[in-house]
C-alpha cells in the first residue's frame, strides 16, 4: 500500500511539473528540464534535456562537498535515480539537483 501511495505521489508530481512548465519560459528564457538520464562510470550522468541537448554532469564534486549528497557515495544508491518531471532525484525525491545547474555546469556530450 505504501509503495502504491509513493507511486501515485510521483505521478501527481510529474503531472504538476508538466502543468507548471507550461506557465514558464516567458521573457525569452527557455526553461530546461531533464527528459532522460543514465548513469556512467564514476559519479557521472549522461543527461538529455527537453531541447534535445545532451550533457555529461559529474556529481562527485557535490557528493564530496555537501553532506546532503553523502548517501550518494554508495554507488548502488547513486545508480538508482529517478526523474521527477523536472530533474534527476534520488531516495524518493529527498535528494535532487536543479536542472539548470545540471545544464549550465554539464559538458556537452
Amino acid at each position: 500500500m505504501e509503495q502504491e501511495n509513493d507511486s501515485i505521489k510521483r505521478e501527481q508530481n510529474k503531472q504538476a511539473c508538466s502543468a507548471e512548465r507550461e506557465n514558464h519560459g516567458h521573457n525569452g528564457n527557455i526553461l530546461k528540464w531533464v527528459t532522460a538520464a543514465r548513469a556512467l562510470d564514476g559519479y557521472r550522468l549522461h543527461l538529455t534535456f527537453n531541447d534535445g541537448s545532451e550533457r555529461i554532469f559529474d556529481c562527485l564534486p557535490l557528493i564530496e562537498k555537501y553532506q546532503l549528497f553523502a548517501p550518494l557515495r554508495d554507488k548502488a544508491v547513486f545508480d538508482r535515480f529517478d526523474l521527477d518531471g523536472w530533474t534527476v532525484c534520488w531516495l524518493d525525491g529527498t535528494i535532487d539537483i536543479a536542472p539548470e545547474h545540471l545544464y549550465e555546469l554539464g559538458v556537452a556530450a
